[in-house]
């Protein structure tokens, strides 16, 4: 009776020990299959990227470039071979082959060359036209500190409180970072709001306080600052905001 129902529980035992491995043996069948799906999906994935990335690549590629001379003649003030270019046909729209993609108007107004932008102008350029960083013709003037390229900008429609991509700076706090004065009161008697925040809550007087030493300019940008902030903390001016 013994040994009957020991092979009662051994049968029973070994139909569930197969059914068990059946069921594993069918998860595992269920997963290669899924897990091949996932392979299947990942590469065709992959392949599309692939593809968009090459016929980006490819379109970036056959864009046309502002040629090199050009651009060099645009900083040296070459009014004369810039003015052939156009001459020759092209247009105001064509950027630099670098990172920055910097428009005609950039490169004179990095440098100062008024009769360059001038020319720009005419040929319709865009005085709020950002490079691929997000900054405008009237950071490059502020940056390189050529305070009457920035006068001819803003007088030409470039927003003095335009921010960049990068860490939303705007010329404001350019001009407080790098110690230009001159160019500082420019911007703030045409409007600039001095008070503005960058993306790390930082205003112009922060830049400035963070970058001064004895005679790099930074010293005198800060006081001008300083004095504005005065007034506004007696309610003459509004609160700080971030730039846009």
């Amino acid at each position: 009776m013994a040994s009957w129902i020991k092979g009662k529980v051994d049968g029973a035992k070994k139909v569930v020990t197969d059914k068990v491995d059946d069921a594993k043996e069918a998860i595992a069948i269920k997963q290669a299959e899924l897990e091949e799906k996932e392979r299947v999906r990942k590469r065709l994935k992959w392949e599309k990227e692939r593809e968009e990335a090459e016929r980006i690549a490819e379109y970036e590629a056959s864009k046309p470039r502002l040629p090199r001379d050009v651009a060099a003649a645009a900083e040296k003030g070459d009014v004369a071979r810039v003015r052939r270019w156009f001459d020759e046909g092209a247009t105001i729209g064509l950027r630099t082959d670098d990172v920055y993609g910097k428009s005609l108007l950039m490169l004179a107004a990095k440098r100062g060359q008024l009769e360059v932008m001038e020319l720009a102008f005419a040929k319709g350029a865009d005085a709020n036209e950002c490079d691929h960083k997000g900054s405008p013709a009237l950071h490059y003037a502020v940056l390189y500190q050529r305070t009457a390229a920035a006068a001819l900008l803003i007088d030409r429609g470039a927003r003095v409180d335009q921010a960049s991509y990068t860490l939303g700076m705007t010329a404001t706090m350019y001009a407080a970072q790098y110690g230009d004065a001159e160019t500082l009161r420019l911007l703030i008697d045409k409007g600039a709001s001095w008070w503005a925040l960058d993306d790390i809550s930082q205003d112009a007087e922060a830049h400035a306080q963070l970058n001064a030493w004895e005679g790099n300019g930074c010293e005198a940008c800060e006081k001008i600052l300083a004095e504005l902030r005065e007034v506004r903390f007696k309610g003459q001016l509004g609160p700080p905001e971030k730039a846009v």
